[in-house]
This record gives structure tokens, sequence and C-alpha cells, in this order.
């Protein structure tokens, strides 16, 4: 990552990540929300696999 990312973001370890409440994944340290996809992305993959 670049300087300021580096500098100024918190790291997280998976014991930490292990006590939060909802669904979150940890990419190199920093925490991303994990949440469930819309109905129309569904649709769209329904779609596509009826296709292929």
């Amino acid at each position: 990552m670049g300087y300021f990312t580096d500098k100024y973001l918190p790291y997280y370890t998976i014991e930490e990540r292990d006590r939060w409440e909802g669904d979150w994944e940890l990419v190199e340290g920093i925490p991303y929300a994990l949440t469930s996809s819309s109905v129309v992305h569904c649709k769209i993959n329904l779609d596509v696999s009826k296709i292929i």
C-alpha cells in the first residue's frame, strides 16, 4: 500500500476480528464488511446460469 494508507489505516488480527459482530473479512489486516447480494444481482446470476 501507499505511504498514507500504511500510516493511517489500522491493522487488525484474526483474534480481534473474531470478537466483532457481523460478517467481516480481513485483507492484509484491513477489515471489509461482507454484505449479502442484492435482489437484482441474484436475478442476474440466475439468468446467466440458465444461459451457461
